[in-house]
């Protein structure tokens, strides 16, 4: 007790109370401020301490004893506040500043202590707040400071080196009262020592870790005794026995303790030994202590033991896998040399191969021209022989001539005269004959246009005359005038006939009652006008005989008299000078009057072009008057002016044929002519069906695709071009079965909307310009019949080079097949025309086609779209070959793109072997990622347009250089893609055509699967009791199986069976047969029986030609309550048949 409170008094007044207890601890008393001023920190607080501490009552201080409180003065009321003065501007300004910033700081005070708290409030504070998370932790470290004082002492400062402090066992309290010199003695102990320079401690003894004091400067040492202890004395009589002093624990020492654990608890146990032997408690101790040291070393040296077996394994495993990777590097070599080894002997293989060709084409090329220098050396000697044998021969007439002349006197001069007599009668004899031949042409003519002009005269209703017309061109031979003339009429005339002059008369009288109530309307006519109109029309009197003046009335009774004379010429043209409201209406009246005129002036020509000259430049300028007065009619042909403006020269010759209407020398029209002379396709398809046929021959045949690649190389450098040539153009190259032409609609109106692109698709349906698309418009005829001559000509001058004679050059047996031709050609006008953005559709196949000449530097991305069954001759019976042609697009190092098939894992696993032998990179479009997506909806119909889209983005991109994955590609798609897709057109595939009042819907559909799809989104547009006219052919597969697929569909989706009220099958010639010309109908035949029993209820016919089928569909859809739609399907050449059909002018 006494020790405990004299403690306490010490640490409170610092200053000691009783020199006595000073005396009696004078070494404790040195040490007692450095421990007592350190504090401690708990992280929980006993619940019974801190009651202790709240019952404690508040200690108290010398001031409060015999102090009195001062005696409280009541503090007076305080006055009246005056009016408060109104503060300025720059004080309430102030007091907002002050408010503000003490807000502020009080907000963002608070926020530091929250963040404190809410852990997603400290992340929004700290990032956006600014100073927010110096804040936060400064204050951090506050706490952490005040939780853990010592922390940043033992962190930040080293180990006290200096000599170990030893309290002498006779300090402390003793059982006698010291005397005075002892107390003496040990006053001048208990003051502070000055500070020695540490000893260096002993190597056994741990260094003790000094003590943190709230003041940061370095603890003053305690200064131990510099006398040695006494030995052992032994107690007086008038003492206390005692024991001998104990030695003390010798510090832990290992010499190899390497690791950090094992050191660790080295410096713990030598700590603890430390304190132990200061607090002389080793006797007590010194047994665990020992046993501890022991424990320590045995864990060392068993963690020694492990830390060897663990390195002894490791360096085992890297043993082995060092000889593993040696023994994989060797294996890798073996095979990388064996690898270079077999690509050496193969290049060197193909090496000499390829000298091989090049020395036979050098040969070749050199015997052709020995052998050519050796037909001309003959051919000048055999001149030089006949030069001679002609000078020999005029030698010898002329001295003939002079020996007869002397001794005949002259006769044989007499002969020479007969001679000249006779041929002069040969030549008026041949023109004579050929006088008599144009005669007879030129009544044949007169007959044809007697026949035209009388079925026009005794018709009662409008009909067509286009036999009449194909028989007149036909007497004409090519004549220019006739063709001419037959050209100038509008397609309309002949194809549905004119009205005749009763019914024109008729029509005009109902007309002109419209007219006359609109007589009255100005330009800008509202209702009331309108209605004023149609008043004061009732109330006006009407003209009689020929009147004057331009007004409607007086126009309208000249026009009926003129009719009523049979002079429409006159009454056009008085129509024709109506304005306003009144030309308006009369308009179409008008324009059926000049389709009769037009006519009636086309065979005036025609029946006066063989007259005499001066009759025919009599009626040429008499038609010229007429054409003058009638030229701003939309519908007059241009050519009709030409005769106007032709010289009378020109209109006569010798032989009384006049050529006045002349086309341009080798225009559009005879490249047409010339492109029709090539081979066509099918005929390059029937080599591969005689490759097929059954044959007794035993010999093998030689398969034509060897040579079709070689053979296209060929005829382009004919025509100038190499494979390099091509690399200026970047191809997007689109092969496959099914929707080749829906990619390529999509891609080049995606293109469209970055720069200039050209197409190339196959085949056509109105004119071959359609396969050469620039801005997905067909090329001009200009372009078309200029570029089409440019590539004529160079292969008729590389085969006159050849050898060839110039009929034999250029005839079409020198010149590629169709489709060679036209791909050439458009190549061509891509590469003149600056174009370097091309897709270029295959024609047939892929690996053999036309097409594929081209590099790989030429191509930017391939596209192979659905598979199916087609070209078996040439591509093979099953999908899995044809899938073989297809992927032969695939070039090294380029992406291609394709649907993945997972119900044809074969078909798959073909186009990814082919592209690892092509070394091309083939991405697989996912159905349900293109499902997903769900498409654009465009012009094109049809749900499965979904697939065709993704593959065009997917070229599309990785032709532009972008990400071309599928995911990434249909992800956000940039708003021009996306109109693209909207504006893609292709003609014939899913197009519809008003005519009147029934729609025509075509589809090129021509196999099993595209047949179906067009059952699926047709049958889906179809109210439940719409009747439909079908139209169909497909002459080069099984119509029946085709019919059944597409029927049954159409059912399925509609779910009607009476959808079909006629069906109409017809062959793929658009005009009928000439005379003696017999058409096979049996494919119509069988497709007209398999209808019958799909469609029970549907009337079935067929036809030799698509124009009777066209007329036979317009018949049924006129009669009341027949059917009002008409669907045309199973073939492209069908398609466009049709299309000619509806709409002849876009027609060549």
């Amino acid at each position: 007790m006494l020790r405990l409170s004299l403690r306490s008094a010490r640490v409170l007044g610092r200053q000691p109370i009783a020199a006595a207890a000073q005396r009696q601890w004078p070494v404790a008393t040195s040490h007692r401020p450095n421990l007592l001023l350190q504090r401690g920190f708990a992280d929980q607080k006993k619940a019974e301490d801190a009651k202790a501490a709240a019952q404690n009552p508040p200690p108290s201080t010398i001031d409060d004893v015999g102090e009195s409180k001062a005696k409280e003065i009541p503090t007076p009321a305080p006055p009246v506040t005056p009016p408060r003065k109104k503060k300025g501007f720059f004080r309430r300004l102030r007091n907002l500043t002050l408010n503000l910033i003490l807000l502020s700081a009080l907000a963002f005070g608070g926020g530091v202590w929250y963040s404190r708290i809410n852990d997603t409030f400290h992340d929004y504070f700290t990032e956006y707040v600014p100073y927010g998370e110096q804040a936060v932790l400064y204050l951090e470290e506050l706490e952490y400071k005040k939780r853990f004082p010592n922390a940043a002492s033992r962190i930040g400062k080293p180990r006290d080196g200096s000599e170990q402090v030893t309290i002498p066992a006779q300090s402390g309290a003793s059982w006698r009262v010291a005397d005075a010199a002892d107390s003496s003695r040990r006053s001048g102990t208990g003051s502070v020592p000055t500070k020695k320079e540490s000893q260096p401690a002993k190597p056994k003894a741990a260094t003790k870790t000094p003590e943190p004091t709230a003041n940061p400067t370095e603890p003053v040492a305690v200064k131990s005794e510099e006398k040695k202890q006494p030995g052992f004395k032994e107690p007086e009589v008038n003492e206390p026995s005692r024991f001998p002093p104990l030695k003390p624990i010798d510090l832990l020492s290992l010499a190899d303790a390497k690791e950090p654990v094992v050191q660790e608890l080295v410096h713990m146990l030598n700590d603890l030994i430390t304190v132990i032997n200061a607090d002389g408690a080793h006797g007590k101790y010194g047994s665990s202590i020992d046993k501890a040291k022991s424990q320590v070393k045995k864990v060392g040296g068993q963690l020694k033991a492990i830390k060897a077996k663990v390195e002894q394994e490791s360096a085992d495993e890297v043993r082995a896998k060092v000889a593993e990777f040696d023994k994989a590097a060797t294996e890798l070599v073996g095979r990388v040399e064996k690898a270079m080894i077999g690509q050496e002997l193969q290049w060197r293989k193909e090496f000499e191969e390829e000298m091989e060709k090049v020395r036979g084409s050098y040969d070749a090329r050199v015997n052709l021209l020995l052998e050519r220098e050796k037909k001309l050396n003959e051919a000048k000697l055999e001149n030089q022989l006949l030069e001679q044998a002609i000078a020999l021969k005029k030698e010898f007439a002329t001295e003939v001539q002079n020996r007869v002349e002397q001794e005949r006197e002259s006769r044989l001069g007499q002969l020479d005269a007969l001679s000249a007599a006779v041929t002069d009668l040969e030549q008026l004899t041949t023109g004579w004959n050929s006088v008599i031949d144009s005669n007879l042409q030129t009544q044949q003519l007169h007959v044809a246009v007697e026949a035209v002009r009388a079925n026009l005269e005794t018709a009662t209703q409008p009909q067509p005359f286009i036999k009449e017309l194909v028989a007149l061109k036909e007497i004409a031979a090519d004549d220019a005038v006739v063709n001419a003339a037959i050209a100038s009429l509008n397609p309309a005339a002949y194809q549905r006939g004119l009205f005749t002059t009763p019914q024109l008369i008729d029509r005009f009288r109902r007309v002109a009652s419209e007219v006359r109530k609109a007589s009255l309307l100005p330009d800008n006519a509202g209702v009331a006008s309108h209605a004023s109109s149609w008043v004061l029309s009732h109330v006006m009197f009407k003209k009689q005989g020929l009147p004057e003046g331009n007004d409607v009335e007086s126009i309208l009774t000249r026009t009926q008299i003129f009719l009523e004379e049979g002079d429409l010429d006159a009454a056009a043209r008085e129509v024709n000078g109506l304005e306003g409201w009144a030309k308006t209406l009369s308009k179409d009246w008008l324009g059926e009057v000049r389709k009769v005129l037009e006519v009636r002036q086309a065979l005036d020509v025609s029946h006066s072009y063989r007259s005499p000259a001066t009759e025919l430049e009599g009626g040429v300028r008499c038609l010229s008057h007429e054409i003058q007065n009638l030229n701003n009619t939309q519908h007059f042909p241009f050519c009709m002016n030409k005769v106007a403006m032709m010289k009378p020269s020109l209109l006569s010759s010798t032989r009384g044929r006049i050529r006045c209407f002349s086309s341009a020398s080798r225009g559009y029209t005879e490249a047409l002519e010339r492109l029709s002379l090539l081979a066509s396709n099918r005929t390059s398809t029937r080599l591969f069906e005689v490759l097929r046929a059954p044959s007794d021959i035993s010999a093998p045949k030689k398969d034509p695709n060897a040579d079709a690649i070689p053979e296209m190389l060929t005829w382009m450098r004919r025509a100038g071009y190499t494979p390099h040539d091509l690399c200026r153009i970047q191809h997007i190259r689109v092969a496959g079965t099914k929707g080749k032409g829906s990619v390529c609609a999509y891609a080049t109106a995606i293109l469209r909307k970055y720069g200039r692109v050209g197409t190339y698709t196959s085949p056509h349906l109105l004119s071959p310009r359609e396969r050469i698309t620039i801005d997905g418009e067909p090329v001009e005829k200009e372009l078309f019949a200029r570029s089409f001559f440019e590539v004529w000509d160079r292969f008729t001058e590389t085969a006159m080079k050849e050898g060839k004679t110039a009929a034999e050059a250029e005839g079409p047996e020198s010149k590629p097949f169709y489709f060679r031709f036209m791909t050439i050609l458009a190549w061509h006008i891509f590469i003149n025309q600056g174009i370097r953005d091309v897709v270029f559709e295959c024609g047939i196949g892929g690996e053999y086609d036309a097409t594929n000449v081209l590099p790989a530097e030429a191509v930017s991305a391939a596209v192979v779209s659905q598979l199916g069954i087609d070209h078996v001759a040439m591509l093979g019976d099953t999908v899995e070959k044809i899938a073989w042609h297809k992927a032969g697009v695939f070039k090294r190092g380029k992406r291609a793109f394709t649907r993945r098939l997972d119900g044809q894992p074969e078909v798959m696993a073909v186009l990814r072997s082919r592209a690892e032998e092509k070394g091309a990179i083939l991405e697989e479009i996912d159905d349900d990622v293109v499902n997903a997506w769900g498409g654009v909806k465009g012009t094109l119909k049809g749900d499965f347009q979904k697939f065709n889209q993704a593959l065009a983005i997917c070229a599309v991109r990785e032709h532009l250089g972008l990400e071309s994955t599928t995911r990434v590609s249909l992800q956000n798609l940039p708003e021009d893609m996306i109109e693209g897709l909207r504006e893609a057109r292709l003609r014939g595939r899913g197009e519809t055509i008003e005519d009147g009042e029934v729609q025509w819907c075509l589809d090129g559909a021509h196999t099993k699967d595209s047949l179906i799809e067009v059952a699926r989104w047709y049958g889906q547009e179809l109210d439940e009791s719409e009747k439909v006219v079908l139209i169909f052919n497909q002459p080069e597969r099984d119509i029946s199986e085709l019919l059944n697929a597409f029927i049954s569909t159409m059912k399925a989706v509609s779910g009607r069976e009476d959808i079909f009220s006629h069906a109409l099958f017809t062959t793929n010639d658009v005009e009928g047969p000439v005379a003696d010309e017999v058409r096979d109908l049996a494919v119509q035949q069988k497709g007209a029986e398999t209808m019958k029993l799909l469609a029970t209820d549907c009337q079935v016919q067929t036809f030799d030609n698509i124009r009777d089928g066209v007329l036979e569909a317009r018949r049924i859809c006129k009669d009341p309550g027949g059917a009002k739609r008409v669907l045309v399907t199973g073939s492209m050449h069908l398609v466009g048949g049709v299309i000619g059909i509806l709409e002849p002018w876009n027609t060549d």
